[in-house]
């Protein structure tokens, strides 16, 4: 089985659950998932997670993501982008002076409130909204505090806008473009986007579907993949000795005199109550484990509870 990640730049017309599938089938094993939807409008880096990696996924769903969107002014859709159906139209409000459009996105910018589009995939009440949307049933959209950190136009063109945006996770590229529409008075939406970063990732580092089936094909599907400290470069690295390799391996919590020589890569009390990544001294990830309190009274030793184990005893 491979454990790892892979950077997929995700083509348009497909889901991200149909990306998963056609992952699934190149490698040809079952344990794939991802880290991130993206709307099958959408285009761009989507991070596919394998084997043992799909344990760290809910760990990489809250990273700052990049984007550049195009989006037209004058006409707004319940789905907030183009292939929703057309709620209202005002082209002759649209502005054609670019400082309207630069004064409408300045308050757009930092922490705000924002409502997601109702065609969503956000639970509310058990369901998600979308299917409140398709079974035309009213329900109470929560809006949520998010991060904009840019918010850029790079092409000024009326009716058509471009822009590129930084914004944390949970953040919804669409309805910044309705509330760009909204505040212009003339309504817009959505209608191309491609992501092209998550966190430290870029696409540019990422591979096609087609070249990861030639690269499969021509037996060089590991030049793609990421093992697990790259594909999560933030987490924290513990490192264990053979003995506590073994103790890992039979789920027992590891006592702190069993790492490796300079294995904390901190000290214990920074890590205390976080999810680590366990390497034994060959580099090899064998387990998730949250470091824990002492595991004697003299608040001298601090242990690896496992959480996730991936080795065999």
């Amino acid at each position: 089985m491979i454990n790892g990640g892979l950077l997929i730049d995700k083509p348009g017309g497909l889901s991200s659950h149909g990306v998963v599938a056609r992952v699934r089938r190149i490698v040809g094993q079952k344990r794939v998932g991802h880290t991130g939807t993206l709307d099958p409008l959408a285009t761009g880096l989507m991070i596919c997670v394998l084997g043992n990696g799909t344990k760290l996924a809910p760990h990489l769903t809250h990273q700052d993501k990049t984007y550049e969107c195009d989006m037209r002014l004058g006409a707004a859709t319940d789905t907030y982008d183009s292939e929703g159906r057309l709620v209202s139209e005002a082209p002759e409000r649209i502005p054609h002076d670019r400082e309207s459009v630069e004064a409408a996105i300045a308050p757009l910018r930092g922490e705000i409130l924002q409502t997601p589009p109702l065609y969503s995939a956000i639970h509310v009440k058990g369901k998600r909204l979308y299917q409140y949307a398709r079974a035309n049933e009213s329900v109470e959209i929560p809006s949520r505090r998010v991060r904009v950190g840019r918010f850029d136009l790079l092409e000024f063109a009326p009716p058509r806008l471009r822009f590129v945006c930084h914004v944390s996770a949970g953040a919804y590229v669409r309805s910044l473009c309705h509330d760009l529409g909204e505040a212009l008075g003339c309504g817009g939406h959505m209608t191309a986007l491609r992501r092209t970063r998550v966190g430290r990732y870029d696409i540019q580092d990422a591979v096609t579907l087609e070249a990861l089936e030639a690269a499969h094909a021509e037996g060089r599907l590991s030049e793609w993949v990421l093992d697990l400290p790259a594909l999560a470069p933030e987490m924290p690295h513990v490192r264990v000795d053979n003995d506590g390799r073994a103790r890992i391996a039979h789920g027992n919590v590891c006592p702190g005199r069993l790492i490796a020589p300079g294995g904390w890569g901190a000290t214990p009390d920074q890590l205390v109550g976080q999810t680590a990544l366990v390497l034994d001294e060959n580099e090899e990830t064998i387990a998730l484990g949250e470091i824990g309190p002492p595991v004697d009274s003299s608040g001298a030793i601090w242990a690896i509870h496992p959480r996730n184990v991936f080795i065999q005893p």
